[in-house]
């Protein structure tokens, strides 16, 4: 009977610490998932589970895993299809501001040349060499707003010369901003439509 009371004992403390283990071996891994999958749903893509012992569970700890890496990786490629896209768009706007404007200037050069207005064909070929240059900027996407007011200096200086007295301006600006960075040629179409 003694020997009975202690194979049982002995067998009920096997069977509790088999339990414990086997339940803390599946149940640990399953809370990291848990804590994985909510610090994914807050927005932190770079979080992973550690691939657990439990074989029936290691597919799902390799997928959640993926999965964070895949959002990852289509949140940044959509935010740089974005940034590529407003790029675009604004080159396209650039490119959309420069041609008119650059044959009515070649043509009012040429019309001032004939008609020996040498001084106004320097002002106007000064101003419109100013006009290019910032509106290239070395491929600058941001210049300063001094630099985009003389861009609107230059184009009026342009648009003075060739409309004479029907066109007169004042361009007023708060010298303390002057330094900040803008999107270039973001205020001349602004100009060219008033």
């Amino acid at each position: 009977t003694i020997l009975q009371i202690v194979i049982l004992i002995f067998s009920l403390l096997v069977s509790i610490n088999g339990y414990i283990t086997v339940s803390k071996s599946i149940n640990e891994p399953l809370d990291d998932m848990k804590k994985l999958s909510t610090e994914i749903s807050q927005g932190n893509l770079s979080a992973r589970t550690e691939v657990p012992d439990v074989e029936e569970l290691i597919p799902l700890a390799n997928n959640l895993n993926l999965m964070a890496e895949q959002i990852d990786l289509l949140i940044k490629k959509n935010i740089q299809e974005q940034q590529n896209f407003q790029k675009a768009e604004m080159k396209a706007l650039q490119a959309q501001i420069t041609p008119h404007f650059l044959y009515n200037t070649f043509d009012t050069i040429i019309w001032l040349a004939e008609e020996k207005e040498t001084d106004e064909v320097i002002k106007i070929t000064k101003a419109f060499s100013d006009f290019l240059r910032i509106s290239l900027s070395r491929g600058h996407e941001w210049i300063t707003i001094q630099q985009e007011l003389d861009h609107i200096r230059n184009y009026l200086t342009i648009q003075k010369i060739r409309y004479a007295d029907i066109l007169n301006y004042e361009i007023n600006a708060n010298e303390e901003l002057v330094n900040n960075k803008m999107i270039k040629l973001i205020l001349q179409p602004l100009v060219e439509n008033a």
